[in-house]
């Protein structure tokens, strides 16, 4: 017998789920490469809290986690993160949290997040395992972000998503203060070799 669930039923539990799963590799296998490059300190989760003011910090101010340092040397500041899976080695931001977040930097005051952490993850029937991750400072990457602009995407759904490959981040006229790690498995050998291939790639980058 065939049994069929309907979209309104099927969609919210699944983006739940990817959400529950890309929180928690991002908390066990991402947050222990980046934080020696963050500082010394802690992440609180934003996304996904039922407080009705981290739901403004996730949907308006566009941040996922807060980082607090562990004795308040640097000030506490907002963490844009995603996690994608397979070899997509790209920063993506969709259109709506780009203009987003331009929108942000633009008014005085605004919270909003300082960094991006984008991370690649590869999944196996063994394991999960962090390929290479992306830490890119917000006001630095909207700038260059200008005369830079990302490939245009368009999903199943209809919405548009902009992207900037890792090397594209780390050419050498790449994103100022931007830092791609490797898995500790990969060697920075390894990630330069990728970059110096992948050159020839990214006049593809159009509007």
């Amino acid at each position: 017998m065939e049994h069929r669930i309907s979209n309104e039923l099927e969609c919210p539990h699944s983006v739940t789920s990817r959400m529950i799963q890309a929180r928690a590799d991002l908390e066990n296998l991402v947050w222990p490469v980046v934080r020696p490059s963050l500082g010394d300190g802690e992440i609180e989760t934003i996304e996904g809290r039922g407080d009705a003011i981290f739901r403004r910090l996730d949907c308006g101010a566009k941040v996922d986690y807060i980082f607090e340092s562990a004795k308040g040397v640097r000030p506490m500041f907002g963490i844009a993160a995603r996690v994608t899976y397979g070899h997509y080695r790209n920063l993506t931001l969709g259109e709506e949290q780009f203009e987003a977040l331009k929108l942000l930097v633009a008014t005085p005051g605004a919270f909003r997040p300082a960094v991006i952490i984008h991370a690649c993850v590869e999944v196996t029937h063994l394991e999960r395992k962090l390929s290479e991750v992306a830490l890119v400072p917000v006001d630095a990457f909207l700038v260059w972000a200008k005369t830079h602009p990302g490939i245009r995407h368009v999903n199943y759904q209809g919405k548009t998503f902009f992207a900037w490959p890792f090397a594209r981040l780390q050419a050498k006229d790449g994103c100022p203060r931007t830092l791609v790690l490797p898995h500790p498995l990969f060697s920075w050998e390894q990630v330069e070799t990728e970059i110096s291939q992948d050159r020839d790639s990214l006049s593809l980058v159009v509007a």
